[in-house]
């Protein structure tokens, strides 16, 4: 498949194959090497930067704006890194204990440290 089309193309294909792959490898990392592994967190992020920069290499071989239903989904996947930050184990080391420390200072604030904490121990939950 890759042979017969143009390299920007097949840019683009393989920004896409590497985009699908990521959650199964993820998820077989993680029932290997288990949920606390830093390895399946740092393939899951490598092959979603591996995928964008294929997809960027394509529009700009093509030297055209990407069409508005690309470009969101573009800027729909790159909102998702947000999330990576709520993974194990970047959780558990970065915003874990921040988000603990915060409930203790709002703890103190009237009216606005109750939604404030309702806030994070939903954030909390969802994790």
């Amino acid at each position: 498949v890759f042979l017969s089309c143009n390299t920007s193309h097949a840019f683009l294909m393989l920004g896409e194959l590497l985009h699908l792959i990521r959650p199964a490898t993820y998820t077989l990392m993680n029932l290997r090497d288990g949920e606390e592994s830093w390895m399946s967190w740092l393939a899951s992020i490598l092959l979603d930067l591996a995928s964008h920069i294929c997809t960027i290499k394509h529009a700009n071989k093509n030297q055209t704006n990407l069409q508005p239903l690309k470009a969101n989904e573009i800027n729909r996947r790159k909102m998702q890194w947000l999330m990576y930050l709520m993974r194990s184990p970047a959780f558990d080391l970065i915003l874990g204990p921040t988000l603990n420390k915060s409930m203790a200072v709002f703890k103190k604030v009237p009216v606005l440290g109750g939604i404030v904490i309702y806030a994070i121990q939903t954030l909390l939950n969802v994790q």
